[in-house]
């Protein structure tokens, strides 16, 4: 101990709090922030550091009370550590650290941080003016809302996807940016208004850069001094309940604003960054808000170094890297440690090789063989200095200086995991997803176009082969059919007329046709010449009636001329001379009257007669001509023509005949109908071509499996499969390779890869594989050595890929 006995600082801040494991102490330097934890006993030595008591009454009261000997030495060691940490008065004047000496860059490459400003002034006033958010009140309302905007976002599910896809283009990264921006700002200030209202101090906010990624901190390191785990447990989820509550009131904006408008479309943005970002704070295996949740609620803190810190020894000291330690913890932070270090070291492993494979394949594909020593450069600058203790390990492990004690102790474990990776086999097995079609399907088309009568089945019903599951209407095709069938009758008939010949009745009776025609001929040549002489008679009378009217009336305009002539002398009264000029005038009328009858005679032809003489004629020569044709016989061509026309009636008969046998429609196959709501087809008409349902055999079911074309060396026709769908996580079935296609295609799920379709075939008897489910299934390609399945993709890459870029 010093000549002077130590005085514990009397401005540090220390809270009591109870844990799993027994109480414990809390305290806080005031101008660095830090804190530090101890236990019962500890906090007991540290409260007897008043600069009064001396060592050795410090080591009998520590026995006195716990029943524990301390020796002088130990208290030593823990005194210097406690003034080496700034909690003891310090006996030199100079200055010590403060909060604004803090703020810079702290961490390493994967956990970076910068201080901004000191928020404690700001938090303080918001505060006292926002108190109400912290009221039983406002909780319970926001607890509804956020209820509510679940409610709304499952309702409306596959819209806000479409919404998303559609609208959240990468020319729209500056509006997103802004969104999260003012999330992160909100997320932040609520832990550092939650510590505040507790209680709490909050000197610090600024940015983080955890595995690359940005982000916002706000250190809220006061809350580890609040006595109660619920205070503590709320400062940790308050950022992630403000966020939820931000996320809650943007699923009702976009619900209540118009599409167009931009409340809507920043609602959206919303909704889908702080969705994302709500799961990745939840995330424990990182150190955001749900770390310091997990930390808080197991009374663990630093829990990820910790566990990191305790794995990493027991591995070394499994394989023999370094010696067994006995490391003082309960069987409580054993199980803690090891849990969280193994789930938070492979996920950092996961992440960082993620990155890691990104980086190296943006630079292979780029620069080939100068991007891999890029890249193989990078990784050694970035790790050089595990690299550098991992050399100086190996180093000393095979010169014996470490570990010389037992040096065949050093090398069973890598002897034996060479031997067991060179002659263990297990099956090797190649997986991919595939999805289910029928064995064979049917399409149950309408072959002709008529309306459905009748259906005979039901979605879900096993049929056989040739059951009728439809009739479509038959009217209109067996009234064409009789149309066709009674023309097929008068054609064969007038066919065997033709083939016959003509009878002696048929001549007999033409010729007298003939006679009668011949003698109607001649009654209307002898009317007609009658006819003629009447028209001559007829026509000489009204020539000699014109001439004697146009005698009159010559005879009346002489006298007339002599009456003017007097008339002139006034020898003569005027009326003699009007009556003349009357006379004249009627004689003229008479005159015109005969020449027009004249006319009409002339016109006259006695057509009635000379139409009769016509007909009479006509029926002479078709007599004649048909008893010509009777005495001659008919022609082949005749013949020929109506057997072609009788052929082709009877084509569309047996069109006609087909088509009514295609009007019941049954199964060509032996399956189950799959087409829902069949009979609501009934009464419909249906075109040629038409879809009228589906028959799916189902007992067998064929299996499409997509196997990246890396893998497709390895499989072979007739190797085993073993399928597990979706719909059936407990049930697992058999097959075998039936085929593998001849070529190579996209992979449609997105990923930049060719694929191969391999098919199999299952025994679908109690159908529970339906069409179009899937899964994954997994071929068993045969046995290889842990060797061969640990280095047969990097072999493969390196025969290929590497060898590609030289």
């Amino acid at each position: 101990m010093t000549h002077h006995s130590p005085r514990i600082r009397a401005d540090l801040s220390i809270s009591r709090q109870e844990t799993a494991d027994g109480p414990c102490y809390i305290v806080k330097i005031p101008e660095t922030g830090r804190f530090f934890r101890f236990g019962e006993v500890e906090y007991f030595i540290i409260e007897r550091l008043n600069g009064e008591n001396s060592a050795a009454e410090i080591c009998a009261s520590v026995e006195e009370n716990y029943h524990s000997a301390l020796s002088v030495d130990a208290l030593q060691a823990f005194v210097a550590s406690l003034e080496q940490r700034g909690l003891l008065n310090q006996t030199s004047e100079s200055p010590r650290p403060t909060l604004l000496k803090q703020r810079q860059f702290k961490g390493s490459y994967l956990y970076l941080r910068y201080s901004l400003f000191d928020p404690d002034p700001l938090l303080a006033y918001l505060n006292h003016r926002l108190s109400f958010l912290f009221s039983r009140t406002f909780l319970c309302l926001s607890l509804a809302l956020i209820l509510g905007a679940f409610v709304l976002l499952i309702s409306n599910d596959a819209e806000i996807q479409r919404d998303l896809v559609n609208h959240l283009a990468i020319e729209n990264l500056l509006a997103v940016g802004g969104v999260l921006l003012v999330t992160v700002i909100l997320h932040e200030f609520a832990h550092g208004l939650t510590c505040k209202h507790f209680g709490g101090q909050v000197h610090e906010i600024g940015f983080l850069l955890i595995f690359f990624m940005p982000a916002f901190f706000c250190n809220i390191s006061d809350a580890w001094l609040f006595p109660q785990k619920s205070r503590r447990l709320w400062v940790a989820f308050a950022g992630a309940y403000c966020e939820l509550l931000i996320w809650a009131l943007a699923v009702v904006a976009w619900r209540i604003f118009a599409p167009e408008t931009t409340i809507h479309y920043l609602a959206l943005i919303m909704i889908g960054s702080s969705g994302v970002r709500i799961l990745l704070n939840f995330n424990p295996l990182i150190k955001l808000d749900g770390y310091y949740m997990l930390s808080d609620y197991l009374d663990v803190p630093n829990l990820r170094a910790k566990a990191l810190d305790y794995v990493r020894i027991r591995f070394k000291a499994l394989f023999g890297l370094a010696r067994p330690t006995a490391i003082d913890i309960s069987r409580r932070e054993k199980i803690i440690f090891v849990t969280y270090g193994l789930f938070a070291g492979l996920f950092s492993v996961f992440i960082l090789g993620y990155l890691a494979a990104l980086l190296a394949q943006f630079l292979v594909l780029h620069l080939q063989g100068t991007g891999f020593a890029i890249f193989v450069g990078i990784i050694m600058i970035a790790f050089h200095k595990k690299l550098q203790s991992l050399s100086l390990r190996l180093r000393k492990h095979l010169s014996g200086g470490a570990m010389s004690g037992k040096p065949w102790r050093n090398y069973a474990l890598p002897i034996l995991l060479i031997v067991l990776l060179s002659v263990v086999e297990i099956e090797l097995t190649v997986s991919g997803e595939f999805e289910i079609y029928p064995a064979h399907n049917a399409d149950i088309r309408a072959e002709v176009e008529a309306i459905i009568d009748d259906v005979y089945v039901h979605e879900g019903d096993r049929v056989r082969k040739g059951d009728r599951l439809v009739h479509l209407s038959d009217r209109e095709y067996r009234m064409r059919l009789h149309k066709i069938e009674a023309e097929i009758r008068e054609y064969q008939a007038k066919l065997k007329i033709l083939t016959a010949g003509a009878t002696k009745e048929e001549i007999d009776s033409a010729r007298s046709k003939v006679d009668t025609a011949k003698t109607r001929y001649k009654h209307a040549l002898k009317a007609d010449q009658e006819a003629e002489q009447i028209h001559l008679r007829h026509l000489s009378k009204v020539k000699g009636a014109i001439d004697k009217v146009r005698e009159q009336l010559n005879f009346a305009v002489k006298k007339l001329q002599r009456i003017e002539a007097l008339s002139d002398k006034r020898v003569i009264p005027q009326v003699t001379l009007e009556q003349v000029q009357e006379e004249v005038s009627v004689k003229r009328n008479e005159l015109r009257e005969a020449e027009a009858e004249l006319s009409m005679v002339q016109a006259y032809r006695h057509a009635d007669v000379v139409k009769e003489l016509a007909v009479s004629r006509d029926e002479v020569e078709q007599a004649e001509a048909d008893l010509r044709q009777l005495l001659a016989g008919h022609r082949e061509e005749e013949i020929e023509s109506l057997e072609a026309v009788i052929n082709a009636l009877q084509v569309q008969q047996r069109y006609l005949q087909d088509n009514l046998q295609r009007v019941k429609v049954t199964s060509p196959i032996e399956g189950v109908v799959t087409t829902p709501k069949i009979n609501e087809k009934k009464g419909q008409l249906v075109k040629k071509g038409d879809l009228i349902m589906e028959v799916y055999r189902l007992d067998t079911a064929k299996v499409e499996m997509l196997i990246p074309e890396k893998d497709i060396g390895d499989i072979g026709v007739g190797q085993p499969v073993t399928l597990k769908a979706r719909a059936y996580p407990d049930r697992q079935f058999n097959g075998k390779v039936a085929a593998i296609a001849p070529t190579a295609m996209d992979d449609d799920s997105g990923l930049t890869r060719k694929v191969v379709r391999v098919t199999t075939e299952i025994d679908n008897a109690a159908l529970l594989l339906k069409p179009e489910m899937t899964g994954f299934a997994k071929i068993d390609c045969g046995k290889r050595t842990l060797f061969e399945l640990l280095t047969r993709r990097m072999l493969r890459y390196l025969r290929v890929e590497f060898w590609a870029w030289w």
